[in-house]
C-alpha cells in the first residue's frame, strides 16, 4: 500500500480534443450543410420578385439576411467552445 495522498489520474488522453469541440464540430458541419442548401438556386430564387425592400431588390435582402444569420450562428458556436487554458508546468 502506498503512503501519501491518492493521485487523481488525468482522464484526458494525449491528443484528445478539448471538451465541447466534438459537439461544436457537429454543429459546424450541420451549419455548413444548411447554409449550402439556403444558398442553392432553387431556394435563392424564392426571394425574386418585383418588390423592392429598402430600395434594393428583394433577392439581395434575402441573401444578405441569410448570410448575416449564418455568421451569427458561427459566432454562437465559437463562443460555446471551451478555449484551452494556459499550459501546465
Amino acid at each position: 500500500m502506498a503512503d501519501g495522498p491518492a493521485r487523481v489520474p488525468d482522464r484526458r488522453r494525449a491528443g484528445a480534443p478539448e471538451r465541447g469541440t466534438g459537439r461544436a464540430g457537429a454543429f459546424s458541419v450541420s451549419l455548413f450543410l444548411i447554409a449550402t442548401l439556403l444558398f442553392l438556386p432553387p431556394l435563392v430564387t424564392l426571394g425574386e420578385g418585383p418588390v423592392d425592400l429598402f430600395g434594393l431588390p428583394r433577392i439581395y435582402v434575402v441573401l444578405f439576411a441569410v448570410w448575416v444569420g449564418v455568421v451569427g450562428v458561427i459566432y454562437l458556436i465559437a463562443e460555446r467552445v471551451d478555449r484551452p487554458g494556459p499550459p501546465e508546468a
